[in-house]
């Protein structure tokens, strides 16, 4: 289990991490597109999107983790007294 003072050091890292797949897109040059609602998404938020929920799928298995690309298609877990939000 994860101690809550250890999260901001993780949640830290994660963000580098996510911020490292945005570069990588963007050095190449993003492309947006359109999604269902006609809010922009580029490849570089799909991948950082998803490198944080698998970083944090390890970190914190048993919290819910809301994110906007991921609801975006639907995908929204149910939700109790604690969840994460990513945008």
């Amino acid at each position: 289990m994860t101690r809550t003072d250890d999260l901001p050091t993780h949640f830290s890292r994660i963000a580098r991490e996510a911020g490292a797949e945005i570069m990588a897109v963007y050095t190449a040059g993003p492309v947006a597109r359109l999604k269902d609602d006609r809010s922009p998404v580029t490849d570089a938020d799909e991948r950082a999107e998803a490198s944080i929920l698998a970083r944090l799928a390890q970190l914190l298995p048993d919290v819910p983790v809301i994110a906007e690309e991921s609801a975006s298609h639907g995908q929204t877990p149910v939700i109790g007294r604690r969840c994460i939000l990513v945008d």
